[in-house]
């Protein structure tokens, strides 16, 4: 998890990044940024809903965070990962390319 100070304001308070590289073979980095103190949470789902992976921030301070997703034992399909916050979710589509 990295860690940047947000020195920019973002209207709802919270902004998920597309993840980088997309499509990916087994590793991939996503980003995202709040503008408050907040409990967050990053899931990441197949296509059918299940969840395969969950990673509990608990509190973080405002800024810009960088998590890294393995998703090495997963087969190859489509993803989804979203973003909790403590007032919203936001949700992204990611393709594991095996």
């Amino acid at each position: 998890l990295l860690v940047k100070n947000a020195n920019r304001e973002l209207s709802t308070g919270f902004v998920l990044d597309q993840n980088y590289p997309n499509p990916f073979d087994e590793v991939t980095n996503i980003k995202f940024t709040i503008t408050k103190v907040s409990d967050v949470k990053l899931v990441i789902h197949d296509i059918i809903g299940r969840e395969v992976q969950a990673i509990d921030y608990k509190t973080l301070l405002p800024g810009e965070y960088k998590s890294t997703f393995n998703g090495s034992s997963l087969p190859g399909g489509i993803y989804f990962y979203s973003v909790y916050t403590g007032d919203c979710i936001e949700t992204r589509k990611m393709i594991l390319e095996k």
